[in-house]
């Protein structure tokens, strides 16, 4: 599974951390860099302000543009890809994780959240993994 992390330049010291926990789990990455809420065009901002329940912040709409970024990547390559974000704190059960989404079939999205959180795209899970190494996904 290819995976993506998603780093401004800027934040070197989430990098090396980042760096450090994939090397600890041993699993391959690759950083992208994000998208700067500086870089983007007013006239841009302005037009999707209101695009969500509640008006949208600047870092909120360069993390969505990042996350596009990498989503047209995997739409090219049609890798099995999962992407993160650099403040992301992974279990040692990370690579069990993987190796199990990488079994599953029919789907095109996967969504994983903390338990008890506030689900936006599912109110249910649709899968439970059998070795409890997940307790809540969505699949879509």
């Amino acid at each position: 599974m290819k995976i993506y992390i998603i780093n401004l330049e800027k934040d070197k010291q989430r990098k090396e951390f980042q760096e450090k926990q994939m090397e600890q789990l041993n699993l391959p990455y690759q950083f992208i860099t994000a998208v700067s809420s500086e870089e983007i065009d007013p006239k841009f901002i302005r037009k999707h302000y209101y695009d969500w329940e509640r008006p949208l912040k600047n870092p909120e709409i360069a993390c969505y543009l990042s996350h596009k970024k990498i989503w047209e990547k995997i739409v090219k390559t049609k890798e099995t890809s999962i992407i993160l974000e650099d403040d992301i704190l992974l279990s040692s059960n990370t690579k069990n994780i993987l190796e199990e989404l990488s079994k599953l079939s029919n789907f095109y999205y996967i969504n994983l959240e903390n338990v008890g959180r506030k689900k936006f795209l599912s109110k249910k899970p649709i899968y439970r993994s059998k070795k409890n190494y997940l307790t809540y996904i969505n699949l879509f």
